[in-house]
């Protein structure tokens, strides 16, 4: 896995030069806000739709690719479920918790399996995003309003669509998979379009995401709920990817594309849902930072230890 250490090292000097730059020339909180929503909203969405129109999934093994990922998130939800109530986390503290567990930075992931898989990589990687992005979205709200606003179950269902309706990047899938298979060809000037958006989208996250990355003196306080959220990324979740594909006979860069994206830091838009949703914004900020840290040599540790 040595070969692929340039391509971890770039990421982490993007990652850092965020953090530099937050720190420096660009402190405005404002400015990083408003790259993480052109990003969110625009570019990245524009990269999902240009490469799943565009993309061949011939010779992948889709339909087990499809099971392992939803096998490890919905067995990450439930083992950090119960160590949380074993616990005794308070359910603000929990649903944070299961974000940072079940939930990915698909930017990452796609970032890191671009420069070490090139184009086949990245077809495979939207595939994973394609599939985690609706569940993974769905049951954040789910568990958020379940934990943390009992009185409103009633409302699961309008907040749930909502959600769901206004993400862009379930829009983009959408989007990609309707143009893919469209009895007629969209004008080659939509995908060069796609294209020329979906070029700036990875570098512009990346240094979002590293200037993202904050501290609070609550760390303390938050050690137990840390712990777990940081165990179920760093192990339990690449864990569960890894065993349940591998008996399903996958292997190679299948295998380890899956791995990445079990080992990568929750998504950065846990925060806000964490705030919207009554769930410790605090702690998931927290979780999110160490994360971001720390996911990256563990997925050295594990895509060597594959070797």
């Amino acid at each position: 896995m040595l070969s692929g250490l340039p391509v971890l090292i770039s990421v982490i000097f993007v990652l850092g030069l965020g953090q530099i730059l937050s720190r420096t020339i660009l402190q405005d909180a404002s400015f990083w806000q408003g790259i993480s929503k052109l990003s969110y909203w625009v570019l990245f969405p524009a990269l999902l739709f240009k490469t799943i129109a565009l993309s061949n999934f011939t010779g992948m093994q889709v339909d087990y690719t499809v099971i392992s990922l939803l096998i490890g998130l919905f067995g990450v939800l439930v083992i950090c479920w119960i160590i949380g109530v074993k616990a005794n986390l308070k359910n603000a503290d929990l649903s944070s918790v299961l974000q940072g567990a079940f939930r990915h930075n698909g930017f990452m992931a796609l970032a890191i399996i671009a420069g070490l898989y090139g184009t086949q990589g990245v077809e495979l990687g939207t595939l994973c995003i394609a599939v985690l992005v609706p569940p993974s979205n769905a049951l954040a709200v789910i568990v958020l309003i379940w934990l943390n606003k009992r009185d409103d179950e009633v409302h699961i269902g309008r907040l749930l669509t909502k959600e769901l309706a206004r993400n862009p990047l379930i829009i983009a899938i959408i989007a990609g998979v309707l143009a893919k298979y469209a009895p007629f060809d969209l004008p080659n000037t939509v995908y060069e379009t796609s294209e020329l958006l979906g070029r700036g989208a990875l570098p512009a996250l990346l240094l979002a995401v590293g200037a993202g990355v904050k501290f609070t003196s609550s760390i303390k306080n938050d050690a137990i709920s840390l712990a777990i959220a940081l165990s179920a990324k760093l192990f339990i979740f690449p864990a569960l990817l890894v065993s349940s594909a591998i008996l399903m006979g996958i292997s190679g860069m299948a295998l380890e594309i899956i791995l990445v994206f079990g080992v990568m830091p929750t998504a950065v838009s846990s925060y806000a849902l964490a705030k919207e949703l009554d769930g410790n914004d605090s702690l998931m900020a927290e979780i999110i930072s160490f994360q971001t840290i720390l996911s990256l040599p563990a997925m050295l540790i594990w895509l060597t230890f594959l070797k």
